[in-house]
Parts: C-alpha cells; sequence; structure tokens
C-alpha cells in the first residue's frame, strides 16, 4: 500500500538552526495495517505524515502510494487519497460554515468542482446517517456553524469527514492530545470503529504508550529521524509501557542530556 525508501528532510537547511528531521527512512506498509508511532518530541513522526500527505517535501528518497511515486506530487493532487486529522480540533474544519458544509466540501476532496447544484436532499440524508454513528447527536444539527461545536464534537467531525471517502490511507497526527480524557476516550473509540468498518490502512501518531499498546496492528517506535523499533501485532500485545521503555534504552542507550526522552515516552 505505502513503501517508503531512504526518506530524508531537513529543515533550515544551510543554516546554524538546520535540523535532519528524518534520516534516510524506510518503511512499508501493508493494505489494512493500523500502525500507531511513537516517540519523544523532535523524533520526526509529524514530519513523516506531513512528507506522506504532501505537506512537506523531502530532500531525498522515496514515497510510493499504491505503486505511484507521489514523493513530490502537489498537496491537492493527493489529497483525495489520503485523509489527514491534526492534533488541533480547530485545524480540520471550518467554524463559519454549517456542518453540512464541511462535510460536503470533504466529500468532494480531490475532485473537480462544478456548477451543479448543491447539498440535495439524498445527500443531506447519507450525512446524517454517518452522523448518526457519533452517537453525539450531531446530525440534528446539520445547519449549525461548526463554531459553535464543543473541541470532542468537532475533533469527531473531522475524523468523520476525514475517512468519509474512504482514502487509501488515513493519517492521525496525536489526534486526540489536545482533548481531555473522557473525550479523547471517545475519539479513540470511534476511530477503531471507522477503521474497522472499512478496513482503513492507517498511520497514527502518539506520546501515550498504552494507547499505542492498546490500538493497532503494528507499533512503530522512532528516535531521531528513525525508526528505532518495529513490531509486529502478535509481539506488541505481548508488550507493556516497561518493557517498551526496556527496548528503547537497549535500542538507544540514554545519555544524561537524553533523559527527558524517556519522561516523554512515559
Amino acid at each position: 500500500m505505502l513503501k517508503i525508501k531512504g526518506l530524508t528532510k531537513y529543515f533550515s537547511r544551510g543554516t546554524p538552526n538546520e535540523v535532519l528531521a528524518i534520516d534516510d527512512l524506510d518503511l512499508s506498509v501493508l493494505s489494512g495495517q493500523f500502525i500507531c508511532v511513537i516517540g519523544s518530541n523532535g523524533a520526526g513522526k509529524s514530519t513523516l505524515l506531513s512528507c506522506i500527505a504532501g505537506t512537506s517535501l523531502p530532500e531525498a528518497g522515496t514515497i510510493l502510494l499504491k505503486g505511484v511515486d507521489i514523493t513530490h506530487l502537489p498537496e491537492y493532487k493527493r489529497a483525495k487519497q489520503i485523509g489527514r486529522v491534526f492534533q488541533d480540533p480547530l485545524s480540520g474544519t471550518c467554524p463559519s460554515m454549517t456542518i453540512v458544509e464541511n462535510m460536503s466540501l470533504a466529500m468532494r476532496r480531490g475532485k473537480s468542482r462544478t456548477l451543479r447544484m448543491g447539498i440535495n436532499r439524498r445527500e443531506r440524508d447519507f450525512y446524517r446517517e454517518n452522523l448518526h454513528l457519533l452517537g453525539l447527536g450531531l446530525e440534528k444539527r446539520l445547519d449549525d456553524k461548526v463554531g459553535l461545536l464543543s473541541g470532542g464534537q468537532r475533533q469527531s467531525l473531522s475524523l468523520l469527514m476525514a475517512a468519509l471517502v474512504r482514502p487509501t490511507i488515513l493519517l492521525l497526527d496525536e489526534h486526540t492530545a489536545a482533548l481531555d480524557p473522557k473525550t479523547a476516550e471517545l475519539v479513540i473509540r470511534l476511530t477503531q470503529d471507522l477503521v474497522l468498518k472499512d478496513n482503513l490502512t492507517t498511520i497514527m501518531i502518539t506520546h501515550n504508550m498504552t494507547l499505542a499498546l492498546n490500538n493497532g496492528n503494528r507499533l512503530i517506535m522512532m528516535h531521531q529521524g528513525k525508526i528505532l523499533l518495529d513490531f509486529d501485532e502478535k509481539t506488541k500485545n505481548a508488550l507493556t509501557v516497561p518493557d517498551l521503555l526496556e527496548h528503547f534504552e537497549v535500542a538507544h542507550p540514554l545519555s544524561p542530556v537524553q533523559v527527558s526522552d524517556r519522561m516523554l515516552l512515559s
């Protein structure tokens, strides 16, 4: 489904602030895999998703999606195949537009715009049915402005919109990190339901090791722009948080300046 080879990404290259965010990274993702990616701040997790989505272009390497080279393809040309939900609930929707208008935009993601009539009754019924699956009562608020919704409602809507037209791959960039624990639990449950319903190939970034162990069928740990550890479903299911920390320390012994990495991973 997704094959990444030799991916390299710098920020502020050639300046005193140069940062190597992704370092010659290789990754193969099979169709239907739900991969959880963990790692401390600066590990390159979000940069990896940005390279896949096209919001950030690499200096070297290739990205193949279903056998097609998308490495330097503009973001809008790969938008139909890639759904993405961000950490900030405000990033995935337009607050001044209604729920139904936001969903209509998501439905037309990556498609040519026409002058045909807008949202018809059948389309509204389709959106209403999908919103009902969230269990938040949003199906009764189709014409409410999205800016009136709570953070959890808005993030749930963003998740539904990202998966509305079945994407080739779904990218979840710490999409529960800005939510309170109860709301985050709801959004994770919705994530599991949506991914399972359509067997979506998914990459989910999280700082929460427990969350990573309890979700998905593959676990990757990144550090300093590289994949440090890669566990299949059977191995992942047998791991605990202390096991993960031990694996991290074995793979990358902690120096005094790296002790914060362990704290962040915990």
